[in-house]
């Protein structure tokens, strides 16, 4: 995982929870996943994942999940 991409976060609830490693393993399967459906669907010249868009959904994900929790 790019790790300056989660440099710029206060993040550290999330780290604290989740781990930063699952963290990042959810950022390289994503990153893994769209880059391979861009690339077997011909769409490099169209498409591109940004990787700061990504960790920021990555990082959605795991706060909602968070709240999830918090609120049950």
């Amino acid at each position: 995982m790019d790790k300056f991409l989660f440099n710029d976060y206060r993040a550290n609830d999330i780290f604290d929870e989740f781990t930063e490693e699952k963290v990042a393993e959810r950022y390289e399967l994503l990153f893994k996943e769209t880059t391979l459906f861009i690339k077997e669907n011909n769409l490099e010249n169209k498409a591109s994942v940004n990787k700061r868009i990504l960790a920021d959904v990555v990082l959605d994900y795991f706060y909602d999940t968070k709240i999830k929790k918090f609120s049950c």
